[in-house]
């Protein structure tokens, strides 16, 4: 609108046809702006959902996918509440794997199939939308974000890979009609992302345990070689990964250290049996052969790929913490804690053990050794986790 405060001014011909003409230029630079800024949010939307895609490749697990996946979703819709959930179609039950209000996110439960809204995404395989908060599903459904506020409107969206429903991801306002056509789309391909994340942790999590069943095989068959030593390697590994979770060591490491005290006496199957099965003590030219083994069980690991982060803490297994050890005399830190956890659980197990040329000894006299050889022989940190984990054994 164009006015004056002139009593004898008034609009002419030519004026208003060039008000008009000035009105459709600045409609079209309104246009053109506006296009020009949602152009730009799908620039943004699609680059984020590149570098999520990339970004969820690299998780392994569940709450770590959804985690991503929620904080990802604040940039690129509308997010009051949020929940993932992933669906058993034999239990016919939900798994909310997180679940969230604004910015308070937490682990949600397990509920059964039922007829609210994320139950009919199950039911129909297709996307629920919510316009306001009178919606007959939603109100028979869960409770989400604040119990005083309801939810003014939502999506929920199936997780779908290779066309198998696995699950179903909401994103939730407080306003009614928050969530337009282009949001729908943005919001089904972030699900496509995190059901394909899914699918690919559950195929790593099988993986993992082809492999640690091939492992434990591998760790058998050495162990089977000493009637005495049968099951070794494993009560090895137990020790290893209760010691490790005491010293709140990060996943990573509690899987090295847990596959490396199983492969740490790996490379005895070079070794022949009379001196592995010997009743008395080994000659020196013995001692030198066994020896061997760490640096044999590291050139082993090393041409499987799988295994070869095992590689160190198979090699550095009998080195001490004081420098004295084998096959280096690396001392102190140079030596990965792995290797220190393996070394203390070994030789716990072997104390408390019966050998060939040896009779078993109690626990107390095993811990008592260790204590003796702390900041020598075995790392200071390991040996008081082991002896806190050996205290709380005995109370239970």
């Amino acid at each position: 609108m164009v006015g004056t405060t002139d009593p004898h001014r008034s609009f002419d011909a030519i004026d208003l046809q060039g008000l008009a003409t000035f009105a459709q230029i600045t409609g079209a630079a309104l246009r053109s702006a506006q296009a020009r800024e949602e152009r730009e949010q799908r620039i943004r939307r699609l680059s984020a959902l590149n570098v999520l895609a990339w970004q969820l490749a690299a998780l392994h697990e569940p709450y770590d996918i959804a985690r991503l996946a929620y904080e990802a979703a604040g940039d690129l819709i509308p997010r009051d509440a949020f929940y993932i959930a992933r669906f058993d179609a034999e239990k016919r039950e939900f798994d909310f794997v997180l679940q969230a209000d604004g910015e308070d996110v937490w682990r949600g439960e397990r509920y059964p199939l039922g007829i609210g809204a994320t139950s009919q995404v199950v039911m129909t395989g297709e996307v629920y939308l919510v316009r306001a908060s009178d919606d007959a599903h939603q109100r028979q459904g869960m409770t989400f974000g604040e119990a005083t506020r309801v939810s003014g409107s939502a999506a929920h969206v199936p997780l779908k890979s290779r066309g198998r429903l696995v699950g179903v991801l909401s994103s939730q306002s407080y306003a009614a009609g928050a969530f337009d056509d282009e949001d729908l789309v943005v919001l089904q391909s972030l699900a496509n992302l995190v059901a394909t994340a899914f699918e690919n942790a559950e195929h790593m999590q099988q993986m993992r345990e082809l492999y640690l069943a091939s492992v434990r095989a591998l760790a058998a068959a050495v162990d089977a070689r000493d009637p005495y030593t049968r099951s070794h390697s494993a009560r090895v590994a137990a020790l290893a990964r209760t010691v490790a979770e005491e010293m709140r060591l990060g996943p990573d490491t509690l899987r090295r250290v847990q596959l490396g005290a199983l492969l740490h006496d790996i490379g005895k199957i070079g070794i022949p049996d009379a001196i592995l099965n010997k009743p008395g003590p080994l000659t020196d030219d013995e001692w030198v052969l066994m020896r061997t083994h760490p640096a044999v069980g590291a050139s082993i690991l090393a041409a499987v790929e799988p295994l070869r982060d095992l590689v160190p803490i198979v090699r550095t297994h009998h080195e001490r913490y004081d420098g004295r050890g084998y096959p280096e005399g690396l001392a102190g830190e140079a030596i990965p804690i792995e290797s220190h956890i393996v070394a203390a659980s070994d030789a716990f197990e072997v104390i408390v053990s019966r050998r060939a040329y040896k009779q078993a000894q109690t626990v107390e006299f095993a811990c008592a050794e260790l204590v003796r050889c702390r900041g020598e022989q075995f790392h200071p940190e390991v040996v008081d986790a082991f002896l806190r984990v050996i205290e709380r054994d005995r109370q239970h």
